[in-house]
């Protein structure tokens, strides 16, 4: 699924506004706003995948809340944005790219 056409009943919490803290070896600062190319597995063998950025923050006990965002698109005028909350299991398999040109980030 291209990160074009997310289809928002399918992704876990879409538009979400509950944060999950989660402990990572990333900062908020270093996430924040950042390309991420990814691929999240959905139900069944179905997986969402395309570019996306971080929204990340954090609280006043060092944790982090991490959303994955992107775009769905219904039609050519109708795009709305998707903010999916990481848990620690997807926070933890962040990486930086191999490839920079494509995205700053990895999350497989």
């Amino acid at each position: 699924m291209n990160s074009n056409r997310v289809n928002a009943e399918d992704t876990p919490n879409p538009n979400a506004d509950d944060d999950v803290w989660v402990s990572s070896k990333w900062s908020s600062q270093q996430l924040d706003g950042q390309s991420v190319e990814f691929r999240i597995p959905l139900q069944g063998q179905q997986h969402l995948h395309g570019i996306g950025r971080f929204l990340a923050k954090h609280n006043a006990n060092g944790r982090l809340s991490v959303k994955l965002c992107t775009f769905e698109q219904k039609t050519a005028a109708d795009t709305s944005e998707v903010r999916i909350p990481l848990e620690q299991a997807a926070v933890d398999r962040i990486e930086r790219h191999p490839d920079q040109s494509v995205a700053l980030f990895r999350l497989e």
